[in-house]
C-alpha cells in the first residue's frame, strides 16, 4: 500500500483494537510489546472491482510469529486506489476480533462488560489551531478507549459530549516562570445529550512558546491523559438515570476537577 494509506490503516487498527480492550499505538512500542504488520495484496475483478486480502501477521519482539489472520474483501477500485477512510475503517473493524483472539486468549474479559452503556464522543476543541485541535482530540478519544469507556467518532443521539476549550495567555505577571513563557490552559465540560452539564475539569500549566511548536504532540498525549481520568472521575460520580435526556438532572454535579499540571 501506499505510505500515507498504509498508515492510516495502522491508526484506524490501533482504534479497532483499543475498542477490544487491547492497548495499541502505532509509534514504537517496548522490549514487551507485540507487533503487528500488515500486508495487502489487491486483484483485479471485472471492471470496477477489486478482491482484496489483507495478512495480518502477530510477532514478538524476537521476530517470532504468534499467529495469522487473513481478511478477504471485495470494493470499488477506486476506493482502494484512493484509500477511502470508510474501507480503511471496514478492514480494521473486521479485522480486530480475530487480531485480538490471538492476543487476548478465551479467557481475557472485556473491562467494559460491567460498566454503564456510556458513549462519549469528543466535539471539536475550541480556541486551539485546527490541526493542533485534531491532534488534540484524536489524542483525547485514544486515551478514554485506553481507560476502557466507549468513544465514538460519530454523534450520537444518545452520546455524552466531551467539550474542550483551549486558553494561551501570557505567564501571570510576578510568577518566577522564565522569558518567553505562555500559561496554557484547558477547560473540558461533560454534557448530556441535551446539553446539560454533569461536571468540568480544569487543566493549566507555563510552557515555553517554542515547545508549543515543536513538541505539541507529546503536550497533546499528556493533556489527554490527565484528562481522561479526570473525565472518568466526572462519570463515576454520575447516577445512570440523570444519563437519560427524559430523566431528572443529577442532585448535585460534580465539583470542578483540578488535574496534575500538564508537563
Amino acid at each position: 500500500m501506499p505510505d500515507d494509506t498504509g498508515s492510516a490503516l495502522a491508526r484506524q487498527m490501533a482504534i479497532a483494537l483499543l475498542d477490544r480492550n487491547l492497548p495499541a499505538f502505532t509509534e514504537r512500542g517496548n522490549i514487551s510489546s507485540l507487533e503487528l504488520t500488515g500486508q495487502a495484496i489487491a486483484r483485479p475483478v471485472g471492471g470496477t472491482r477489486s478482491e482484496i486480502r489483507v495478512i495480518w501477521r502477530v510477532s514478538d519482539h524476537n521476530g517470532i510469529q504468534q499467529g495469522e489472520h487473513a481478511l478477504d474483501i471485495a470494493t470499488r477500485k477506486t476506493a482502494w486506489a484512493q484509500g477511502s477512510p470508510t474501507l480503511l475503517r471496514e478492514i480494521a473493524q473486521k479485522s480486530a476480533g480475530k487480531i485480538a483472539a490471538i492476543i487476548q486468549g478465551p479467557e481475557e474479559r472485556d473491562r467494559t462488560a460491567g460498566r454503564a452503556k456510556r458513549t462519549l464522543h469528543v466535539w471539536k476543541i475550541d480556541g486551539a489551531p485546527e490541526t493542533a485541535g485534531a491532534l488534540l482530540r484524536s489524542e483525547l478519544e485514544t486515551a478514554l478507549r485506553r481507560a476502557a469507556l466507549r468513544v465514538s467518532s460519530r454523534m450520537r443521539d444518545d452520546s455524552l459530549v466531551i467539550v474542550g476549550i483551549v486558553t494561551l495567555a501570557a505567564a501571570p505577571s510576578g510568577t518566577p516562570a522564565p522569558e518567553g513563557q505562555r500559561e496554557l490552559g484547558l477547560e473540558w465540560t461533560v454534557m448530556g445529550p441535551d446539553g446539560r452539564e454533569f461536571g468540568k475539569l480544569h487543566q493549566k500549566n507555563t510552557v515555553a512558546a517554542d515547545a508549543l511548536e515543536n513538541e505539541w504532540p507529546g503536550i497533546a498525549r499528556g493533556i489527554a491523559l490527565g484528562a481522561a481520568q479526570g473525565i472518568g472521575d466526572i462519570l463515576a460520580k454520575v447516577p445512570e438515570s440523570a444519563l437519560s435526556a427524559a430523566g431528572p438532572p443529577p442532585a448535585e454535579a460534580p465539583d470542578a476537577v483540578q488535574v496534575p499540571p500538564v508537563r
